[in-house]
């Protein structure tokens, strides 16, 4: 069986992160990657975009939105997924 998700976990590691004092940055343009899925062995491209200030951090997958937030996390076989409307976001802490 996996290891129950724990949300509070997650909340304390991200508050601790947010209360560094330092300012954000974003990226000066986008960068894309294509290359092999870690698991599937498929070839997937990801691409990253700067956002204007408090947008926060997204998946936009087929125009569908799916924040990076512990909101919609849920477990899964080897990492964590993001889960919103049917779309399924996964190994996305490797990019945040």
């Amino acid at each position: 069986m996996y290891k129950e998700f724990s949300k509070n976990t997650f909340l304390s590691s991200f508050d601790a992160f947010m209360q560094t004092g330092r300012l954000q940055q974003t990226l000066a343009d986008c960068v894309e990657r294509q290359g092999k899925a870690l698991h599937s062995g498929k070839v997937s491209t990801v691409r990253l975009c700067p956002e204007r200030a408090s947008r926060g951090r997204y998946f936009d997958f087929r125009s569908n939105f799916v924040p990076a937030s512990v909101e919609f996390a849920q477990v899964s076989p080897l990492c964590t997924t993001l889960y919103k409307g049917g779309f399924r976001i996964r190994m996305w802490k490797k990019l945040v």
